[in-house]
């Protein structure tokens, strides 16, 4: 997936794309989202999250009409995101 394109050791456990397909979402093992763009054929990291879970994220998931998405973790939190907002 995803591992191939970045320099991260850290294994990809959920991924989503947003309501266009421009960008995908991933959850890592460490805790860690990372997003990335799709732009004239590459994909392009965005790092613009901030790490706030303190476990595996084993869910992320786009809202159906926004770049809003929400991911859950092994820390049992849940956090609502907005790419608009950039947190």
């Amino acid at each position: 997936m995803i591992n191939s394109d970045t320099n991260s050791k850290v294994p990809y456990l959920s991924f989503s794309f947003n309501h266009d397909s421009s960008l995908i979402g991933g959850g890592l093992l460490d805790g860690t989202i990372k997003i990335f763009e799709f732009k004239n054929e590459k994909l392009i990291e965005n790092n613009n999250i901030e790490k706030k879970h303190n476990g595996a994220v084993y869910c992320l998931e786009f809202m159906k009409c926004s770049n809003q998405f929400i991911s859950g973790s092994a820390d049992k939190n849940a956090f609502i995101w907005s790419m608009d907002d950039k947190n």
